[in-house]
């Protein structure tokens, strides 16, 4: 027998089915572009609907790898940056040139230097500058690592080296699991290189939260990313002498000092009395071909711990210019990871 339902019934079937089409409408699914040749990224910030070039900059000063527009590939890192008026963008950049394949002439280094650097960090630049000079050329990486490092420009003039990168065929820098978060980063240097930008609203739905992106060829699988925790004392030598065994039977199977893991560098280091900071220094060994392990020949084959992590012994010093980036962990956050355990 056919149902008959009542006048109630059938207005509040009707609100119903009307809602839901509304709903339908307005809903709109966001979608990875699949375009050839690019990489796709997450970013939570405030961009101008109008223009995303070069007013994409950082203002303060306070930069860990450098001026330029900061990218993740992971969802669970951009969540940090989305909260408050902060919006989501997913956001397409064509392939480029990756700081670590680049090199710079030494003249315009030089120019560079005489024009920005701080007049009392000048010799300590060219000190350290002197040590990686490849003919009349040096590499985009080191430069920009010495200078951030060194703290040798004013706040102010940041915007003028990432200018100075692009000037140079520097698109941006890849690089991964920065403080412990996993997923890779992009700092884009070369704003032309975005080619979409999507910006999610509250009516938007996403289609999928992990970003899959093709690496390939991509500086960032050229190298073994390590860490090595540390006392603040230790910092100046290491930079200048690279990571050494200074153990009783140095270099030998077992004495582990770099980890694949952020957390686990970050719990074996040490604060001074101040009670300030640590330190984690962040390592890129070149990976060679070779029918050895992973890290040959300056590391033991690596063991692999309980959290997939894996641990390595030094079988040789690990050189300066191997440092990527040193990481200045607040003691409080020092502390937190050591009741964490690792």
């Amino acid at each position: 027998m056919k149902h008959i339902l009542s006048l109630k019934d059938f207005i509040r079937e009707s609100r119903l089915s009307l809602q839901n089409n509304n709903i339908n409408e307005a809903k709109n699914v966001i979608k990875f572009p699949d375009i050839p040749n690019t990489l796709n990224f997450w970013h939570g910030g405030n961009l101008d609907d109008d223009n995303y070039q070069d007013n994409i900059s950082h203002k303060k000063g306070r930069f860990e790898y450098g001026a330029g527009l900061y990218l993740t590939d992971s969802y669970e890192v951009v969540q940090k940056y989305t909260k408050g008026s902060r919006k989501l963008y997913l956001i397409t950049v064509e392939k480029g040139n990756e700081i670590s394949d680049c090199t710079l002439p030494v003249s315009k280094v030089l120019k560079f230097i005489e024009r920005f650097v701080i007049k009392n960090k000048k010799s300590l630049v060219m000190e350290r500058l002197s040590k990686f000079l490849d003919n009349d050329d040096i590499k985009a990486d080191i430069f920009n690592n010495i200078i951030l490092n060194s703290s040798a420009i004013k706040p102010s003039d940041t915007e003028n080296l990432r200018s100075f990168l692009v000037e140079n065929d520097v698109d941006y820098e890849l690089t991964s699991n920065i403080g412990g978060w996993g997923g890779q980063m992009m700092v884009l240097y070369d704003m032309s290189k975005i080619v979409n930008v999507i910006k999610r609203t509250p009516k938007d739905e996403i289609e999928s939260y992990k970003i899959k992106n093709n690496y390939l060829n991509e500086s960032l699988n050229n190298y073994l990313t390590v860490y090595h925790g540390t006392k603040p004392k230790f910092v100046k030598s290491i930079m200048a002498n690279g990571l050494e065994d200074k153990t009783p039977t140095p270099y030998v199977q077992g004495w582990y000092m770099v980890a694949t893991d952020f957390e686990s560098a970050l719990f074996h280091a040490h604060s001074d009395d101040s009670k300030d900071f640590v330190y984690v220094i962040e390592f890129k060994i070149p990976l060679t071909d070779n029918d050895m392990w992973l890290g040959y020949p300056y590391l033991w084959k690596g063991s692999v711990m309980k959290d997939n992590s894996t641990w390595f012994a030094l079988r040789q010093p690990l050189p300066s210019d191997f440092i990527h980036k040193i990481h200045k962990i607040d003691y409080s956050n020092w502390i937190s990871q050591k009741n964490k355990g690792f």
